[in-house]
Formats: C-alpha cells, structure tokens, sequence
C-alpha cells in the first residue's frame, strides 16, 4: 500500500529493535548493497538505463501504485485514484491500454493486489470493514470479495507462496510494531514468522524478502530476507543516507528489484535497482528525471514500475541488461494451470 501509510517508518521502527533476537547473517566485507547514489553499484548502459522502455497506463488524474505481474506476463494488476478519491483495483493487458475494474465502492481503500500462482485469484488489502484485512476476488469472474482476515489489528500486502496453498502478509500488532506472518489457506492457521513488512514470496518458496527499519538508521529501511524453516535472516540492502523498500524476486530467485528512497527535496528521490542476493552487486535499472518507484518483475524478465516521468504517475516497463541471465521460457507447466480453464484471454 502505497498511498501515503506504508513508508511511516515511526512504526517500523520497534520492528528494527526485535530483529536483535533473530538468526542474522551478513555478508563478509561489511552491510550489503552500500549507498543508494550509485557508488559501488554497476550502472545499465543506454539512455533509459535499460532496454526497450515501454509506457503501459496513460491516467489523466489519478495515482497508480501497489503493481504486480500475471504468472504468465501477460497482465498487470494495481490501484488506481484514476475514477475516484480512494484507490480501487484494475488489470490490463501488458499490450493493450483498456483496463478492467475488479473492485467498486465509496469511502474505503483497495490497494496491495497480487496474483496467485494460477492467475486465477487476486490477493489485496481492504478497509472497507473499518481496519485493513486481506480479502481475495477471482481474477477473470465478476462476484464479491472473500474475507480472508479478519483480526482487529491492519494487514496488508499480501503474497502467495509458489504452490499457493498459503499467504503472507504484514500484520501491525497492538504496540505498533508489523509482524510477518503466514497464514495456511487450507486450514487458516496463522504463523508469525518475525518483524518486517511487505513480504515478497521468492519463486523457490523457501525464502521471504521483506523490509524493516535499520537499527543504525532507525529513521531509515533496508531490505532482508528471511529463510522459513531456519529463521535465519539476511541482509540483503542496508541503508545509508536512503531508504530500500517494495522488493521484487526476479523469476530465477536470484536477483531481487528494489525502490531505493533518497531525502526529500530530491527531484529523483525514489529510483528502481536491482541487487544479485548472494553477490550483493547492484545495478540501477531505470535513469529519468523523474521518480521511479514499485518494481515488479515479470516473467519474461521485463521489470514493470511506477514513474512520473511522463507528469503523472502512470506504469511503465523496460528489460534490464543482465547478459549472464538467460530470460526464463513460458513453459507448458508454467501456464497450464491458469490456461487450461480459459479465463486468461
């Protein structure tokens, strides 16, 4: 949820402190990631800093943010305030500019959707019942949103494990520190897996990336990644002088798309990289004068984000140049699961 709640880092601040009783490891030579101005980091060759730069939404008014991918590349899913004050959730086609509504209503937020594996669901996070809970809507039918939460305290940003049997989600507890958990969406068991927000399942399913705020920089976020059955958590982009948040798994599990966040009064302040998990080494993946933000990949390699550079925020995508990575092939078993039941056009 990107519409003015999720970078209150006051609340995450109590989650930096609990991350002194975990498993943590650090790569040799010092934090991971280093400054987010570019020292350090292997910057894209070519004017857009990436390759084949492409505009998808072309909104007059509204702000879109919360993106992710269809399993099969082929769709987009976000929030938009294009017609309305309050952020509502739609999907387009990835080369097509109609977009298609999934959620209506007055006086409350839908923001944070994501794709189950099969394609046919979509996760997001409501208001609409007074505090944020994780409702779930079929993806390609019309029908009503299914209650999926339902604690006093907010959850938000849902993401499905790969076999889509269970879901993690960032729940704010009653002191005001967001706790991971994983709920099992065969016997709604709850499971809380330790501090952080905006969990990103990784395509293996045996990792979480999530951000928390750092204990050097309490002000500040960086991006971690924790192992389920072991607990032990790694750093991954430490903060100095910026933030790191809305982490992305890139289809091989081995590179993971951030949004880097300088100080404001910077006209660039939030800007998209990627960072290799085991190396540590970055890239930047989009140069603009304009901002940046909200990675997500797709399966076919091409990294989708959302930017101002055109005056209004609307989604664009480009293909990073990472030449040592052979882009993943859609396969039959990739897909057979959302094709077989027609509702993917």
């Amino acid at each position: 949820m990107r519409f003015g709640r999720r970078h209150a880092l006051v609340l995450l601040a109590s989650c930096a402190l609990a991350l002194g009783g975990c498993s943590i490891l650090r790569r040799a030579g010092g934090p991971a990631g280093g400054r987010g101005d570019g020292s350090g980091a292997i910057p894209l060759w070519g004017p857009a800093g990436g390759f084949d730069l492409r505009q998808h939404t072309h909104g007059a008014a509204g702000r879109v943010a919360d993106l992710d991918v269809s399993p099969r590349g082929d769709w987009i899913v976000f929030a938009w305030t294009e017609y309305s004050h309050r952020p509502r959730i739609f999907l387009q086609r990835t080369d097509r500019a109609q977009v298609v509504q999934k959620t209506f209503g007055d006086g409350f937020d839908d923001v944070d959707p994501t794709f189950s594996p099969d394609g046919e669901r979509i996760a997001f996070a409501s208001n609409r019942e007074g505090n944020f809970n994780i409702y779930m809507i079929d993806a390609w039918r019309s029908g009503g949103a299914i209650q999926v939460t339902s604690d006093a305290a907010d959850e938000i940003h849902p993401s499905f494990s790969p076999d889509g049997t269970r879901i993690a989600y960032a729940a704010r507890g009653s002191e005001g520190a967001w706790m991971i958990w994983i709920r099992d969406l065969r016997t709604q068991q709850a499971t809380r897996l330790g501090p952080g927000v905006d969990p990103e399942w990784s395509p293996a399913g045996d990792r979480i990336a999530f951000r928390v705020a750092s204990a050097r920089e309490p002000e500040r976020t960086g991006i971690w990644v924790v192992d389920i059955e072991s607990g032990t958590r790694m750093e991954i982009i430490a903060p100095s002088g910026f933030s790191a948040a809305n982490a992305s798994w890139s289809p091989d599990g081995r590179s993971i798309a951030y949004e880097s966040i300088a100080p404001d009064g910077d006209v660039r302040r939030r800007q998209i990289w990627a960072v290799d998990v085991e190396t540590g080494t970055r890239i930047r993946l989009a140069e603009a004068e304009a901002e940046d933000a909200e990675p997500a990949w797709g399966l076919d390699g091409r990294v989708y984000f959302a930017s101002n550079r055109d005056g209004r925020w609307n989604i664009w995508s480009l293909s990073p140049f990472l030449t040592d990575r052979p882009v993943p092939a859609v396969t039959a078993a990739t897909t057979t699961a959302a094709a077989s039941r027609g509702r993917m056009p």
